[in-house]
């Protein structure tokens, strides 16, 4: 792996040390999808149209969930996303309704919910590669 790479053989002009105990973002985001609520319990309906549960609605129509997507029509700002984008804009206040988190808001928000939905033994565990330099696979549940 490239990570292995650079550890190995670090640039000249790199004064730190590399190091990664435990995983990547990316397997992190993979691990925190399995542990997350469902859309509901953040939107309280399942599918359809309904209230938006932060600003509430006049017509009882301006959000809109199908699967694990959502879509808000509130006062002209529309947007929308997954569970995800849903923490980032409403828990987190990190990015606006029309945007999609990125950079530092997507790793702060992966983190926000690999501390709050992940169960202590599975992030601490030797499977993620927390606690042990040997990493396994992420697809093990």
């Amino acid at each position: 792996m490239v990570r292995d790479h650079y550890q190995a053989n670090p640039p000249k002009n790199q004064t730190k040390k590399w190091d990664q105990n435990g995983p990547t973002i990316r397997e992190k985001k993979e691990i925190v999808k399995r542990y997350l609520p469902p859309l509901s319990h953040f939107t309280g309906f399942h599918s359809g149209q309904g209230p938006h549960p932060i600003y509430g609605s006049k017509t009882g129509t301006n959000l809109s969930v199908e699967g694990d997507q959502w879509y808000t029509f509130h006062q002209g700002h529309q947007g929308g996303g997954d569970v995800l984008t849903w923490i980032a804009i409403y828990e987190l206040g990190l990015i606006r309704e029309n945007e999609q988190p990125k950079g530092m808001d997507f790793v702060k928000t992966v983190n926000y919910c690999w501390e709050k939905y992940v169960p202590e033994d599975i992030r601490n565990g030797p499977k993620n590669g927390t606690k042990d330099t040997e990493r396994g696979p992420i697809s093990d549940r």
